[in-house]
């Protein structure tokens, strides 16, 4: 993760009228890892074998997809999935439940995903993903400037 007490140091010493925004594609880059890190935990578990073909070979990153991105085999190997395995249920509603944070009209509803977010991430009790929010759950007052700005780091880092 970004070291953002440095940035905020930073940007408090030159920019003292700045204000930092975290960026959303650093904060779903470094979710999706924590995604990939659950995902692997459940993986080395001891599953039945049919669930861990499910998530072998061609089929791990499929899990990782948003389900509007699948393919309708793929929905079907991941509903299957989901049916055979409780964790994997949680986890794919975890994976769904963060994007919309994103989507949330103000804050006060993007508070409303971020605890149902958490209730589930409780649930699980991964340790990468209880970290994860964790971290970020402690400076949520930081997360919310997303709302206040709706910015990104995209042009200053050359990206359209």
């Amino acid at each position: 993760m970004i070291n953002m007490r440095l940035t905020k140091n930073s940007v408090e010493k030159y920019c003292k009228n700045a204000t930092v925004v975290w960026d959303r594609f650093h904060l779903v880059k470094n979710f999706n890892e924590a995604v990939n890190e659950a995902r692997k935990t459940l993986f080395n578990k001891k599953l039945p074998d049919d669930v861990k073909r499910n998530l072998h070979g061609k089929y791990r990153f499929i899990f990782l997809k948003r389900e509007k991105r699948r393919t309708d085999e793929e929905q079907n190997h991941v509903k299957e999935l989901m049916e055979k395995n409780q964790e994997f249920f949680l986890l794919e509603l975890i994976k769904e439940k963060f994007p919309t944070f994103f989507d949330a009209l103000d804050e006060k509803e993007a508070k409303e995903v971020w605890d149902d977010l958490g209730l589930l991430i409780y649930k699980l009790m991964d340790r990468t993903l209880l970290e994860w929010y964790r971290k970020l759950d402690a400076n949520f007052s930081q997360l919310l400037k997303y709302f206040k700005y709706r910015v990104t780091t995209a042009i200053s880092e050359g990206n359209k």
